[in-house]
């Protein structure tokens, strides 16, 4: 029985179920991004196979705190963290199990009191004489798990059994001709505005909304259809109207009558409306799966019994409302797809949805949903606004804003009901946390046997020792062809205050810049500054129309919009022989409405392109100028030339809409006097009306500054090169004994200014921005460099191997931040972002990015001084390598720590923002792909296989690539939830297969070379 244990729950089992756990989660977001989270969640998420392996890591767990005493109190700290995890288990079944996630709906001045599920179910109602039943089984269908429907049904004593034999998604649907086929009517019907198309076979009945249709079958239906001599007929219970789809012509029909049924007319009774498309006395449904013209997936269901089989063509999706209803062994039977209604025991009435756009853009920049919450036994509720990190949480369930309607009359609001999960899972977020700060300080921890080992070290090693990761926790030509002004008063006009809608004041030199670069991707265009590009612009915006400026990074939306080359004309997405001129209309309203998780790099490309046009419209126009205090109010807002001015002085109004037209006018007639003038003029009246709020001289200097140094870029190129110069010097330091002192120390004072330069830029970031620099990609780089320099000069002195690779690692995050990968502007925060959980969250994950960098490069360190080591200077390397591994094992537990950490406070986050701690979101996922790896290489010297220097090496090494993985690969390829950070799909560079592939040589002649002197070791014993 002691064998059973070691085999299946002992270290290397639990090691392999966490390694099978971590790739098949890293797999399933391949999957989602080609086949779509159903997928993901049928082939790997949901299903048994997947579960059992947490099953098995669950025991494993239980199996290994007693095999080890863990329960101990001098083990109190692994304890806690092993019972942590198991609570996170359970928290995360119960929430799989027993919580409830889905949408609800309402329209202003209406009330709603049910959640539709999110989740997808086989639903069927079973009637036979006067008993009645629903039956639900959720179903996760998709291209590649069409058969996942395979459910027999007992009722009554008779069992029904249906499976699914087919998927098509978003597939055209039609009817063919066919020999075998049968009678079959193929109509559009519409029922309070909700349009369907359905098909009825001979002997069938189908319900829409509660409005049922029938086919030779059910008379007593609401709109009965009949076949007689090869004539169709119909009779309705109600009342109507029929017009001819010709003319127009309109007539009356009665109820419970028989009229002829026919193709060219429009049946009309109260709200259901309904038009034959076809009819084919034998035909069989038939889709096109490669069209993608639907708007709807359709599924392809078999029911078999002793008496019948048929086969069902059902719409399947969220708010899908269609079922067929037919008959057997007595029974009627109701079959549908798509979600659960949960009733709720209070309602939520919309008193007002407020959609706010960007200024002169048909893009959302946010809404907010005004209701009134009433429970079902109280007449009096309560008013609740719902926005972003706003949630309203009543009877243990929690809405959040989602979506809106298409005619902004209504709203969308995500609903979960998780009360147990949620507890239950947080408990075990506080636990892991207090477990690993008391592995901090309890005597016999790994954290403190680390340290015991490392002094060791200090007395007989060149290197020292070096506890730099917790003291880096603590701290942390121009054209002739277009009319350009000269550099001169395009740097005068870029000097002038103008305030941004968040209430910012800022000179409009920056503005130019982050426009420019949000257009184009970079601050520059043929030569000229982007003062000048804008002023041009605004001088003859027909001209600059025809200048390729726009970027467009989507190949599919480069075609459908006729260009070739990455960059694009304003005109070019005009075509003025169509109805609706602006090319992108069409697809920017489907992208709008989508759910953010639901985009795809199409939908998100066409949001960008939508924003980098209305960009130019907004320079052309003079729309973001908001140079014009009020003279009345200072707090009121500036205005604009393009502003509605009501209540102003006529003449302060009429300086306000004509200043800058005037300006621009006296720039293209080279009278630059009186376009001074103008500038004066308007720089004078913001003293005079503004002058308390306007920001100091040094704050406007420092913005200019920060913007035209681009101090960052230039640090990256600094930082390589010392790094690989003081790389150099102590290779000759430790292999030739020489004495480089002077050198290493000239430069580590470069790299302390360096330091404090770029400390200084982070600061004037965080002081311009009014936020903590952490909510963009090119932000996080600039922390990533910040805490991994940090952490080497500051306890370099103990170790002469810790410059070169600090160095080299600060470069790498800046270098990647100036690749064009990420737009450096500082930006407002898009909604979710406007949390204090931004600055706790962020900076806990970046910090642990720099110090698992850190542990990263010390690791590579390893494997080269692996690559090189000989009979000579064996000894020497040795102790080398086994001083930066003992460093590695306690660097990598506070890496793993603060990754944890972060990971979770971001679960918290999302609850408070999105009302769900977890939801398989690509970037979740790898977060959680990252923590299980490291986990792994922090446990491996328990794998007996596995011990030793360069297994530790080699695996901390690579691990790296699960965070490069996590902040990159799916910002930039899978997309998701935290879109909000990446940047445009980029293909991967050339020189990053390189150097992959040059990483792995290394540690191929590294593994070969330790091998080799490990089997001379023991032949020599």
């Amino acid at each position: 029985m002691k064998n059973v244990y070691k085999y299946i729950f002992g270290m290397p089992a639990t090691a392999l179920y966490i390694i099978i756990f971590a790739i098949a989660i890293g797999y399933a977001t391949f999957v989602e991004d080609i086949y779509g989270t159903i997928a993901s969640k049928a082939l790997i998420y949901n299903s048994k196979w997947f579960e059992a392996i947490i099953l098995l890591i669950s025991i494993s767990i239980i199996v290994n705190i007693f095999r080890f005493k863990l329960y101990l109190f001098s083990k109190l700290p692994i304890f806690l963290f092993h019972l942590s995890f198991l609570l996170i288990i359970a928290g995360a079944a119960c929430t799989r199990y027993l919580g409830v996630d889905g949408l609800m709906s309402i329209r202003e001045n209406n009330s709603s009191s049910y959640v539709t599920s999110s989740d997808f179910f086989f639903r069927l109602r079973a009637e036979k004489d006067a008993k009645s039943e629903h039956f639900y089984k959720k179903t996760l269908l998709s291209p590649i798990s069409v058969g996942n429907l395979n459910t027999t049904i007992d009722f009554e004593g008779n069992d029904f059994h249906f499976k699914s034999t087919g998927f098509y998604p978003g597939a055209q649907s039609y009817l063919q001709a066919s020999e075998n086929g049968e009678a079959i009517m193929h109509l559009l019907v519409s029922i309070n505005g909700h349009r369907e198309n359905i098909y009825i076979k001979d002997g069938n009945a189908v319900e829409v909304y509660d409005y049922v249709i029938s086919f030779n079958t059910m008379p007593e239906s609401d709109f009965y259809i009949e076949k007689e001599n090869g004539q169709l007929f119909f009779s309705s219970r109600k009342s109507g109207k029929k017009m001819s789809m010709a003319n127009n012509e309109k007539t009356s029909f009665a109820a419970n009558e028989k009229y002829s049924f026919e193709k060219s007319l429009l049946y009309t009774i109260d709200d259901a409306n309904i038009l034959m498309i076809d009819y084919m006395p034998n035909a069989m449904i038939a889709f096109d799966p490669y069209s993608k013209q639907g708007n709807i997936d359709i599924v392809k269901v078999r029911y078999e019994s002793n008496n019948k089989k048929e086969d069902f063509y059902l719409p399947i999706g969220r708010g899908v409302n269609q079922s067929v209803i037919f008959s057997d062994k007595g029974t009627k039977l109701r079959l549908s797809f798509g979600s659960r209604i949960y009733k709720l025991p209070f309602s939520i009435k919309l008193n007002d949805f407020i959609l706010e756009r960007y200024p002169g853009s048909n893009s959302p920049s946010s809404f907010i949903s005004n209701v009134t919450v009433t429970d079902n036994n109280k007449t009096n509720g309560f008013d609740y606004s719902i926005y972003m990190n706003h949630i309203l949480k009543h009877q243990g369930w929690r809405f959040f804003q989602s979506s809106y309607d298409p005619d902004e009359q209504g709203t969308v609001l995500s609903a979960s009901y998780d009360v147990i999960g949620v507890t239950l899972t947080y408990a075990g977020y506080f636990l892991m946390i207090a477990a690993m700060l008391l592995s901090l300080f309890i005597k016999k921890s790994r954290f403190k046997s680390y340290l015991k080992k490392l002094a060791g070290f200090q007395k007989k090693s060149i290197a020292g020792i070096i506890l730099f990761i917790t003291i880096s926790i603590s701290s942390f030509a121009q054209n002739a062809e277009l009319v350009i002004p000269d550099n001169t008063q395009a740097d005068k006009f870029g000097s002038i205050l103008y305030q941004e809608k968040n209430g910012r004041i800022r000179p409009i030199n920056t503005l130019s810049l982050e426009l420019i670069r949000k257009m184009r991707g970079s601050s520059s265009y043929k030569s000229l500054s982007a003062n000048s590009i804008v002023l041009g612009i605004m001088m003859d915006g027909e001209k600059w129309a025809n200048e390729k400026i726009i970027k467009v990074a989507n190949e599919e939306l480069r075609k459908k919009i006729g260009i070739s080359d990455k960059y694009a004309c304003f005109n070019d997405f005009i075509d003025t022989n169509k109805k609706t001129s602006y090319k992108l209309y069409d697809w920017l309203n489907v992208a709008s409405r989508k759910l953010p998780g639901e985009r795809n790099k199409f939908d998100k490309e066409v949001i960008a392109v939508d924003e980098r046009l209305n960009v130019y419209s907004m320079i052309q126009y003079q729309m973001l100028f908001t140079v014009f205090p009020s003279p009345l109010d200072i707090n009121a807002s500036w205005f604009s030339p393009a502003d509605e001015i009501k209540d102003i002085p006529s003449m302060d109004s009429l300086f306000f809409k004509t200043g800058i037209s005037m300006y621009i006018g006296y720039l293209q007639n080279n009278d630059t006097a009186n376009a001074n003038m103008i500038l004066n003029g308007i720089s004078n009246y913001q003293k005079q009306y503004a002058s308390s709020i306007l920001p100091s001289k040094t704050r406007q200097r420092l913005e200019q500054i920060n913007e035209k140094i681009n101090i960052f870029s230039k640090l990256s190129l600094i930082y390589f090169i010392l790094g690989l110069i003081a790389l150099v010097l102590v290779f000759i330091k430790v292999f030739r004994a020489s004495n480089k002192a002077v050198a290493l120390n000239i430069i580590k004072i470069l790299l302390y200014i360096g330091l404090v330069l770029q400390g200084s830029g982070i600061a004037i970031r965080w002081y311009i921005s009014g936020h903590a620099p952490f909510s963009n990609g090119y932000e996080a780089m600039l922390f990533i460099s910040f805490v991994g320099l940090l952490t080497g000069l500051i306890l370099s002195k103990k170790s002469v191997l810790l410059l070169p690779i600090t160095t080299l690692f600060a470069s790498a995050p800046l270098l990647v931040a100036h690749l064009s990968l990420m737009n450096p502007e500082i930006t407002n925060l898009v909604p979710v972002l406007k949390s204090y959980w931004l600055s706790i969250h962020v900076a806990t994950i970046t910090a642990s990015y720099g110090v698992l960098g850190c542990v990263t490069f010390a690791a590579l360190m390893n494997l080269v001084l692996m690559m090189f080591k000989n009979k000579r200077n064996k000894a020497k390397i040795d102790l080398m390598t086994e001083e930066l591994t003992s460093l590695n094992k306690l660097a990598l537990i506070i890496g793993l720590y603060l990754l944890t950490i972060g990971s979770f406070l971001g679960g918290i986050w999302a609850n408070e923002s999105w009302g769900t701690y977890w939801s398989w979101d690509p970037k979740e996922t790898w977060s959680l792909v990252a923590i299980l790896i490291y986990a792994f290489v922090a446990h491996i010297n328990h794998i007996p296989d596995l011990k030793g220097k360069f297994s530790f090496n080699l695996f901390a090494f690579w691990a790296y690539s699960t965070i490069l993985m996590t902040y990159f690969g799916v910002n930039y390829y899978l997309g998701g939830l935290h879109s909000y950070a990446s940047g445009e799909s980029k293909p991967i560079p050339t020189a990053a297969i390189v150097s992959v592939a040059v990483l792995i040589i290394i540690s191929v002649i590294a593994g070969i070379k330790e091998n080799r002197n490990n089997k001379m070791i023991e032949t020599s014993n």
